[in-house]
């Protein structure tokens, strides 16, 4: 086979999502400059879960065979170059890299892209991506399951949510011992104040490849403010005694809530941000993280002082307002009972009527 394999694994809010946007939006013009990159995100997702070991994606889409099946269109188009990005490859085991390596060939080039932010900005972003995916931590507890002591994948439930999938030298490591430390390398989110396409640029070179010029794309995974995401810790807890399936938790929950309907509303809410209080040990966790990558000596495409954080001593953060989250409750409610007049509209329409309750 004659094509380079680049492999993204990750990590998870390191702009993945605007990578992978640019990288579908853009694939005639990539695939005129030598790039594949096969099937549709979805396929991706898959072929990670599968990969993984995970037998559906958020209880609906079967992933077996699916990793096997990109490679089988990588390893029969002729290009120079292919990708496949999906951010949980983190994660994987040793065993698991193994075998993804593999499918590709024994002679195949792979070489693998790991992405990385630094932790005050990092920690807050997981925290709230993780309450769309029905977690009930408050941002208090997460950041002090995090940020005590080492980096455990086997400590508190957020000890693991976190260091499973951001211990960047592990992942570098357990991925290095299948490709080859050379055939790594470590692209860092850059810095606040960045041109908007610097991370897509430093992508490209990390592919070996010009990135420059390319069109922007919307951004479609967007983060919610902080009254928005404690109003979906607190329904998550109120749905933990249910029998609310995941898959319908994330259509109704994560989807239609926190994708669609609460997002509009974060320019009116505060931010989250990391707490003044938690400060000196993100600041204590990047150092070390930097130390350790400097001493495995993987190539870094930016600058691995984009890891460290800022001289700011942090903001005394205060939870949301009551009203500002009594606000986003209301607005929530209203899209669930429009969302539900419209299914009882298209329902009536086809002779049906579905089982609601009539009030007397």
């Amino acid at each position: 086979m004659s094509a380079t394999v680049h492999l993204h694994i990750g990590e998870p809010k390191t702009g993945t999502t605007y990578i992978q946007a640019m990288l579908f939006h853009h694939r005639e013009r990539l695939l005129e400059a030598g790039l594949l990159v096969p099937g549709r995100n979805l396929d991706h997702i898959r072929a990670g879960h599968d990969v993984l070991g995970r037998a559906r994606t958020a209880g609906t889409h079967s992933t077996e065979g699916a990793w096997d099946a990109l490679a089988v269109e990588i390893t029969g188009y002729p290009c120079r170059h292919a990708l496949v990005s999906m951010e949980m490859l983190t994660r994987a085991r040793p065993r698991q890299v193994e075998r993804a390596v593999a499918a590709f060939g024994a002679d195949a080039d792979v070489r693998v892209v790991v992405t990385a932010r630094e932790l005050s900005r990092l920690v807050p972003a997981r925290w709230q991506e993780s309450v769309q995916f029905r977690k009930s931590w408050s941002l208090d507890d997460y950041l002090s399951g995090v940020l005590a002591g080492s980096r455990d994948r086997q400590g508190s439930d957020a000890s693991r949510h976190f260091w499973g999938l951001h211990d960047t030298p592990t992942t570098v490591r357990t991925w290095a011992e299948s490709v080859g430390l050379e055939r790594v390398s470590l692209v860092t989110l850059p810095s606040e104040g960045a041109t908007p396409d610097e991370l897509w640029v430093r992508f490209g070179r990390a592919l070996g490849l010009d990135f420059a010029g390319f069109e922007a794309v919307a951004q479609a995974n967007a983060s919610l403010g902080a009254a928005s995401a404690e109003l979906m810790r607190r329904v998550n807890e109120a749905l933990a005694e249910t029998d609310l399936g995941d898959a319908d938790h994330a259509r109704i929950c994560r989807k239609f809530l926190g994708k669609t309907v609460l997002p509009q509303r974060k320019d009116s809410e505060s931010s989250i941000e990391m707490p003044a209080a938690f400060v000196e040990s993100s600041r204590a966790h990047s150092e070390e993280l930097v130390a350790e990558l400097k001493g495995l000596g993987v190539r870094v495409v930016g600058d691995l002082d984009d890891l460290l954080p800022s001289d700011d001593p942090g903001s005394a953060v205060a939870p949301p307002e009551e009203a500002q989250v009594a606000s986003a409750a209301v607005d929530a409610m209203a899209a669930l009972i429009e969302q539900n007049a419209q299914l009882l509209r298209s329902s009536r329409r086809r002779g049906k009527d579905l089982p609601f309750a009539e009030v007397e």
